[in-house]
């Protein structure tokens, strides 16, 4: 099974290791190419204690990809996360722009 990860912020990067640690295929998109870039060279741009070493593991075994290609990684996915920001409004609300976004991507198969 191969699972997409949209969002490679704190929540996407750790939640796409962890599938990957599961066994699955896992690939994290995002729109930020310096992102991308750096977790495709095993380099976590936060800190959280062993994770860098299962990034560095799993890129090693081909568990784990990173790209901004949208088009190609969701005609390649069977399940699709969407781990995107939503900042707190300053009436403490949830700001879903950026998951309405990525919801609207559109691929014609």
């Amino acid at each position: 099974m191969k699972i997409l990860v949209i969002g490679t912020g704190y929540v996407g990067t750790t939640t796409a290791l962890v599938f990957a640690e599961m066994g699955y295929k896992v690939t994290g998109l995002d729109a930020d190419r310096n992102n991308i870039d750096l977790l495709g060279e095993g380099t976590l741009y936060f800190y959280e204690p062993g994770l860098e070493s299962i990034l560095v593991k799993h890129l090693q075994e081909g568990n784990i990809k990173f790209t901004t290609d949208s088009e190609s990684a969701i005609k390649e996915a069977d399940i699709i996360f969407i781990c995107t920001e939503t900042p707190s409004g300053l009436d403490g609300s949830a700001d879903l722009q950026n998951m309405k976004e990525v919801s609207c991507i559109r691929i014609i198969v």
